[in-house]
């Protein structure tokens, strides 16, 4: 298949991530009243469909509908697992449940990448074996149908999770589940929930910004090479998501005890206020290994931040209405991180043509997301333990029968 450079770039665009997480909340809103195993199992096989779609596309609408339909399995994931996590864990469990999500999401997005370059290098030398209709298949289109194979197993180990409630507990919630609006708790606590959706996707789109523009700029003015660059902020990344996570889990505790509910908002806070007061200091690199450094020391602060995140979500929002309400921050987050790198490209832009220009456009256009995140999130800690006690009310009274 001959792909022009945007016909590639809607496929891996906006457009595509748009339509998968306003599907989200459809999907969210059926897993709030049913059996979110069901839907998230659903979810895989559709995702697994699509990749396979992917794989016999034979024009670019037919690729470009099949990796929508991919998105929209992505993106139905995220809601219904932090929804779910919450009946499976408890207290520090769940914190460190939550980072681990971060965490295998993380590594496992920059895995499939590696696993579908090994199997496009490698899949040739079983061809033989392959039955009479995959035989004349391109080597990336056999990868895309490999990687789908193990969905159905991974559905069917979603389906046999066992949840904590027990079954004349959860026939209650799915009860609430169908009388429950959405839209009646989120105007009423939109103080609260509002900053935090603002706050967190002003610091996603402050990371966003670092993260599709330091390496260009590393390249660029420091004449590093693609591959230098890609090792330095991959080992960076991964360095400071491995610190982010032990930082969380080892200080959660003491956190909680301390600060209360409240110890995720100010997590969140911190992780933004420290990453703004730190971005200055990109605007004196010298050496892209200086970019690395300071990348990993930002992703570090900005990771802790996001492994608090679902933490802080999952206290805010009653059990009955968290699918739906986290799959509108993901739609913000989504929205927000799509928008910083041709924000920045603006930015820069009206700077001029000068060697610095990007740099500047950077470092400026993200620390000003993230002060204002900063701000945003101190607001909302100010409700924050009001809104945690308001979700818990419903959560007691739907158990009443009330």
């Amino acid at each position: 298949m001959s792909l022009t450079d945007f016909q590639i770039g809607l496929i891996q665009g906006l457009g595509v991530a748009l339509f998968a997480a306003c599907a989200g909340y459809p999907i969210a809103w059926l897993a709030d009243r049913f059996d979110r195993r069901l839907i998230l199992s659903a979810s895989v096989l559709v995702w697994c469909a699509a990749v396979a779609a992917c794989g016999l596309s034979q024009s670019f609408p037919q690729l470009f509908v099949a990796s929508a339909i991919v998105g929209v399995g992505e993106a139905s994931l995220l809601p219904i697992t932090y929804a779910v996590i919450p009946t499976l864990f408890e207290g520090r469990s769940r914190l460190t449940a939550n980072a681990m999500v971060t965490l295998v999401g993380r590594v496992a997005s920059g895995g499939v990448i590696a696993l579908i370059g090994l199997l496009v290098q490698q899949i040739g030398a079983v061809r033989s074996a392959l039955p009479h209709s995959l035989v004349t298949l391109e080597n990336w289109r056999l990868a895309l149908l490999a990687l789908a194979v193990p969905g159905p197993l991974f559905a069917l180990a979603v389906l046999s999770l066992r949840l904590s409630k027990a079954p004349d507990k959860l026939t209650a919630t799915q009860q609430l589940r169908s009388t429950t609006a959405a839209w009646p708790y989120l105007r009423a606590q939109i103080g609260t929930l509002g900053a935090i959706y603002a706050g967190v996707g002003l610091l996603i789109f402050g990371m966003s910004a670092f993260g599709a523009f330091m390496p260009v700029v590393a390249m660029r003015q420091m004449g590093a090479s693609p591959a230098s660059v890609g090792a330095g902020v991959g080992t960076a990344t991964l360095i400071s998501t491995l610190a982010a996570m032990v930082i969380v889990i080892g200080l959660g505790g003491t956190l909680a005890r301390r600060l209360g509910p409240a110890y995720t908002i100010w997590l969140l806070a911190s992780a933004s206020c420290l990453t703004a007061l730190l971005s200055p200091a990109f605007l004196f690199v010298r050496s892209a290994n200086d970019i690395y450094v300071l990348m990993g020391v930002s992703f570090l602060f900005l990771g802790t931040g996001a492994m608090a995140f679902p933490t802080a979500l999952q206290d805010l929002i009653p059990a009955p209405l968290r699918a739906r309400l986290i799959a509108v921050a993901i739609l913000v987050n989504i929205i927000l991180s799509a928008l910083a790198p041709g924000v920045v490209g603006f930015v820069s832009d009206q700077l001029g043509q000068s060697g610095g220009a990007l740099l500047v456009a950077t470092v400026a256009t993200a620390m000003a997301a993230l002060v204002a995140a900063t701000v945003m999130l101190a607001l909302a800690s100010r409700r924050y333990v009001a809104t945690v006690d308001a979700a818990r009310q419903i959560e007691i009274n739907s158990e009443q029968g009330l």
